[in-house]
């Protein structure tokens, strides 16, 4: 069991065009866009205070933001720049029936939950170069 992760490069989605807003001001600082999959084993649980991913790719040196697409655990999701880590939340006191008209806080995960097995998480990602 691992995490696994895979990007795709935004470049060879766009016909291999440089995506650099930077480039008019500096040709040094490249800004990187691509997408990145992270894919959790079928035994890796989640862990209090969110699980180190490397969401940078080859030539990837900061990482700006990581703008959360989609997820196969149906949770929230935010990846924290500053920590390198995947940090998931969901409702206190949700409900399936419904029933829970209250809206409630949204919490992390407690810890060693197994709600990440076998769970794909996906991310835009703005990198310097």
């Amino acid at each position: 069991m691992a995490i696994t992760i895979a990007s795709t490069d935004w470049e060879s989605m766009i016909g291999s065009k440089t995506c650099s807003p930077q480039s008019l001001v500096s040709s040094a600082r490249k800004m990187l866009m691509y997408i990145a999959t992270v894919t959790f084993g079928s035994g890796d649980n989640y862990a209090t205070n969110g699980v180190a991913v490397n969401l940078k790719k080859r030539g990837a040196k900061t990482i700006k933001y990581a703008i959360p697409i989609e997820n196969t655990a149906n949770c929230f999701m935010r990846y924290n720049v500053a920590t390198g880590k995947l940090m998931l939340y969901g409702y206190i006191n949700d409900d399936a029936a419904g029933t829970n008209t209250t809206p409630e806080a949204l919490t992390e995960l407690a810890n060693a939950s197994t709600i990440t097995q076998s769970k794909t998480f996906t991310f835009l990602v703005f990198a310097q170069s």
